[in-house]
């Protein structure tokens, strides 16, 4: 083992020591935050109840980020914690560990909302939460720190990047809606050459949303803006209701359903 992986094992072992029963079911309750379910019901969510610019914006990154964090974690192929010692880990682990892909998301998120929010608290409020998934992915035993600090440098720079180039691409897809099915089938063409196991649920979700972009860009269908607080949160928990009907329909959530669910909830979403 890697002399720096060896003593960062050694640390997530003594801080394993600390756990307690609360603080464990509080870092199970974080890493739902990680699981494709979360990501089911937090899309619609701001797609219907926020706006549907962000919601769009949101998807494709999401895609995008996690499709990067597969190919950084092939190329590295550093074992996770848990291959070592499997009893460290609190929740089920697999494939490789750099970068931690709840790291980037976290601090994906957190950019987004930072971008897209001008009250103060709430964006602190996303900086803390990014912080507090970081912490958690160690405390769970399945990503080293360097993992997450990693992840943070590639969600980071991705949010630069997005926020450097998000109007042209908006401005682009708006005024000529058949690029987002251009888009789609370059998508759908790259992930094809790719043993990914989420692939398919990848894909389904693409087809599904880069639809309904190409319809409500087509024939104007898309939902204006809520016009106050509660009318934003009736939308968004109306779709998350609408989501967890479907994810209820397939509890199993095998990657063939949940592309599937992706699919029709990304094309009924306007």
């Amino acid at each position: 083992m890697d002399y720096i992986l060896e003593k960062q094992l050694t640390f997530l072992i003594w801080i394993a020591g600390y756990r307690t029963p609360l603080g464990n079911a509080i870092l199970r309750v974080f890493n739902f935050f990680d699981t494709p379910q979360f990501f089911l019901f937090l899309i619609p969510f701001v797609w219907i109840g926020l706006s549907w610019r962000w919601g769009v914006r949101l998807f494709y990154f999401m895609i995008l980020s996690g499709f990067i964090n597969h190919l950084l974690k092939v190329s590295f192929a550093i074992p996770r914690p848990c291959f070592f010692i499997p009893d460290l880990a609190l929740v089920p682990c697999s494939g490789y560990t750099f970068p931690s892909g709840g790291g980037q998301t976290a601090a994906l998120l957190a950019g987004f909302v930072w971008m897209s929010c001008s009250t103060l608290w709430a964006r602190w409020a996303a900086i803390g939460f990014a912080l507090c998934m970081g912490a958690s992915r160690c405390l769970l035993g399945v990503h080293y720190p360097t993992d997450v600090l990693a992840g943070y440098l590639v969600g980071i720079t991705l949010i630069i990047l997005f926020a450097c180039g998000y109007t042209r691409c908006s401005e682009a897809v708006t005024k000529r809606p058949y690029l987002s099915l251009a888009i789609c089938s370059c998508a759908c063409l790259v992930l094809s050459f790719f043993s990914y196991p989420k692939g398919i649920l990848f894909l389904g979700s693409l087809l599904g949303a880069s639809l309904t972009v190409f319809l409500s860009r087509m024939f104007s269908l898309s939902l204006p803006n809520p016009k106050s607080v509660s009318m934003a949160f009736f939308r968004g928990l109306s779709a998350v209701f609408l989501a967890w009907i479907l994810y209820g329909l397939f509890p199993s959530f095998s990657t063939n359903q949940a592309s599937a669910i992706l699919f029709f909830e990304g094309f009924f979403v306007t």
